[in-house]
């Protein structure tokens, strides 16, 4: 017989398994939210609130508990969202690309949030045209260029990674299309 005292020490264990799920959760959506604004005051030119914003989410993430098993999905997107938007920062800010180890994340979320990136960067030329500023939109499409170069040398088999490769491949091909009608006009 298993008894009460194994019951009651599943039970707390459950209790704090769900208090951390719920932790995950709560965090997770703040750097969602986080790397929407950085994003979009990236886009505005706002780099101040910008900064301000990437060293709220860099405690964020901090914040956030390594866990697994716990059948959520929400922090891997948190984390793909923080990816997208500390990239989109560095390419502005210091004109690079983070590493996986600059943003202390996995393999298979650091190239979801590249991925994703990219179509930040199609927005970025699509703004920089708008605004006559040729040699920014050459900038951004330089770096989707270097990205889907790099991608084409990986084996990627799973589902939604292969997705947003795929994606990344469309966008690549998007911003040469979008450039050379800019040139033509």
């Amino acid at each position: 017989m298993i008894g009460e005292k194994e019951f009651s020490e599943i039970k707390k264990d459950l209790q704090r398994l769900e208090d951390l799920r719920e932790k995950t959760i709560k965090i997770s959506r703040s750097i969602i939210n986080l790397s929407k604004q950085i994003i979009h005051n990236l886009h505005k030119n706002e780099i101040k609130e910008a900064e301000r914003l990437v060293k709220e989410i860099n405690q964020q993430i901090k914040e956030l508990p390594n866990v697994k098993n716990l059948d959520i999905g929400i922090n891997f997107d948190a984390i793909q969202e923080y990816v997208e938007a500390l990239s989109y920062y560095y390419i502005l800010k210091k004109n690079k690309i983070p590493t996986r180890k600059e943003l202390n994340v996995n393999t298979i979320e650091y190239l979801s949030g590249l991925c994703d990136l990219t179509g930040e960067l199609i927005r970025r030329i699509t703004n920089s045209l708008i605004n006559d500023n040729l040699k920014e939109a050459n900038r951004m499409k330089n770096f989707i260029s270097e990205i889907y170069n790099e991608f084409i040398h990986l084996d990627i088999h799973r589902g939604d990674l292969r997705k947003k490769a795929d994606m990344l491949r469309w966008n690549s091909e998007k911003a040469e299309d979008i450039l050379l009608r800019a040139k033509g006009r």
